[in-house]
């Protein structure tokens, strides 16, 4: 049986990040610099998040080709620090993606889909039939992802620093972003195309104002000018169904109306929204397609497009993705996107269309965003208490009062150190915190229905004066290990850990089932820094089996 022995005067640091990390950023070392900023931003919302270059990947783990070694390598991550995120820095020539053949009879470019999925799912095999193609159906790849992931398609690193920070800023952006903009042109040429994306209008919270920008046959066009303002109107999402090349969305049939790459600067709007653009190629990050530029406007924080063929009858795949999404408030476009892949994954064992646009979908973006739900609540941190032993409290208010409970994460960090988080409805967090050395603990207050708030506490390490230790333990047959039914003797420890003498020192034991003392009660003198032992005798009641015990 073993001791646990409990003081329960002090607080530790909370070194579970050490061993945690929630979010995994993967791209070449030039771009490590400007991903240590965003991931402290991340460290901030209270996740824990971590850089690992793609020449660093190479060199440590095996594999076939440079992609096989990145999967491989984001396997460990998930294995050993249980990586649930993961972000891919740069385009396919900085970070490669799978190569997946699926023949659909189109023509051979579009049999050859660049797929991220690859690193989703990272147990099969994905050339099991050797012929050297991979993610082939004959392959049996399993089709349910095992991390969530993004790809933020850069060319160079000022695009990156202002995707992080519209990334940082992007409540601020948004605060009052509730519309939903549906649209369609003509791709089926019968004038119902339109009814394919007003399918979508019952996933749409009623919180959102929606639009519709429809083709609908000869009757009703969408020039360019209509698609511009409609998406520079402040919209927190943009649907859009359309036949689409690498370069440009083709945002009415007939008469043909493209919203190319060189149309994007003139959207005038700063409201970052979120994409969902079913159409071919778009988001082909192999081609410098249209969405590689999009995802680095003003007016876009997110893309989830095909790389390949966009299949309008796998609208329902955006189905899914709203619902999940909505479903909660804290849930991510990393999340709805596993979700969405995993609702088809036993239909594409049979669909040859399903299973491939498992793998052409893909999301630009970071996994781990939490789009806008509603309208943002602005709270304030009131008050920040610190008691002597580093006991801090932090208490936040809303500038306007609330008739419901708000979900709030209570985040205590330094230098990219998470020492405690608090996930909790009420306005108030309690922490004990020991820092190993003085200075300043920062703190946020989160949640994806309010805006970030931030502050800080200055803190010294505590040092509690009275420390107690179990030093030896002997039963009455000698060994050094508690028997059930036995008695037994243990010397206790007492340190004076401070320049201040103690007088009549009183020390009382506490022993939980199956432990007992025969004497509980001790009184000691301690001098400064002085150390004493007490010896104490107790029983082990019968029981039925082994365990732990705790003394206080």
């Amino acid at each position: 049986m073993h001791i646990i022995f409990a003081i329960l005067l002090i607080g530790t640091p909370n070194l579970s990040y050490s061993r945690n990390i929630e979010l995994l950023v993967v791209g070449r070392e030039e771009a490590r610099q400007v991903a240590c900023s965003f991931i402290d931003y991340k460290y901030k919302l209270g996740i824990p998040s971590a850089f690992v270059s793609v020449e660093e990947i190479e060199q440590r783990f095996p594999g076939l080709d440079l992609t096989e070694k990145i999967r491989n390598g984001v396997r460990y991550y998930k294995e050993n620090y249980g990586v649930r995120y993961l972000l891919l820095l740069g385009d396919y020539y900085k970070v490669p993606a799978r190569i997946a053949y699926v023949r659909i009879g189109t023509s051979e470019t579009s049999n050859n889909v660049p797929t991220d999925f690859y690193y989703a799912e990272l147990y099969s095999d994905w050339d099991k039939n050797r012929n050297g193609l991979f993610g082939e159906q004959a392959d049996s790849i399993n089709l349910v992802p095992n991390v969530m992931v993004g790809r933020i398609p850069y060319h160079n690193l000022d695009e990156l620093r202002g995707y992080f920070s519209k990334l940082m800023n992007y409540k601020t952006l948004t605060d009052d972003a509730t519309k939903f903009l549906l649209h369609s042109s003509d791709i089926l040429e019968n004038g119902n195309s339109y009814k394919l994306t007003d399918s979508l209008s019952c996933v749409v919270p009623s919180v959102f104002n929606l639009s519709k920008l429809y083709e609908i046959g000869s009757n009703i066009d969408v020039n360019k000018n209509q698609f511009i303002d409609s998406v520079s109107a402040g919209v927190g999402y943009i649907f859009s169904c359309a036949h689409g090349d690498f370069g440009n969305l083709y945002i009415n049939q007939s008469p043909t109306i493209s919203f190319g790459i060189t149309d994007i600067s003139l959207v005038r709007s700063s409201v970052p929204s979120f994409w969902g653009i079913l159409s071919c190629d778009i988001g082909g990050f192999d081609k410098d397609a249209l969405g590689e530029h999009l995802i680095f406007a003003p007016s876009c924080i997110g893309i989830l497009s095909q790389t390949r063929d966009g299949i309008s009858n796998t609208i329902s795949f955006y189905g899914k993705f709203y619902e999940k999404l909505f479903s909660d408030a804290s849930v991510s476009i990393g999340e709805a996107d596993s979700t969405m892949r995993q609702a088809f994954s036993s239909e594409a064992r049979a669909s040859l269309i399903t299973y491939y646009s498992i793998l052409t979908y893909n999301l630009l973006g970071d996994p781990t965003l939490v789009p806008i739900k509603g309208r943002y609540i602005d709270y304030r941190i009131s008050k920040v208490t610190i008691s002597e032993d580093t006991a801090i409290v932090v208490r936040v208010a809303p500038f306007e009062p609330l008739s419901r409970v708000v979900n709030k994460k209570f985040v205590i960090y330094k230098e990219n150190e998470i020492f405690e988080t608090r996930e909790t409805t009420e306005d108030s967090a309690y922490f004990r915190i020991n820092p190993r050395t003085p200075g300043f603990l920062y703190i946020s207050v989160t949640g994806p229905e309010i805006k970030d708030v931030f502050d800080s506490v200055y803190v010294a390490p505590y040092t509690l004066p009275i420390q107690l230790a179990v030093e030896s333990m002997r039963n009455e047959y000698g060994d050094t290990i508690l028997l059930s039914n036995a008695n037994f003797d243990m010397i206790i420890r007492v340190k004076n850990a401070l320049s201040k003498y103690f007088d009549s020192l009183r020390v009382v034991l506490k022993g939980n089932f199956p432990i007992s003392f025969r004497d509980s009660l001790f009184t000691i003198t301690l001098k400064p820094f002085e150390e004493k032992r007490i010896i104490v005798s107790g029983m082990v009641a019968k029981v039925g089996k082994g365990g732990a015990a705790e003394i206080k």
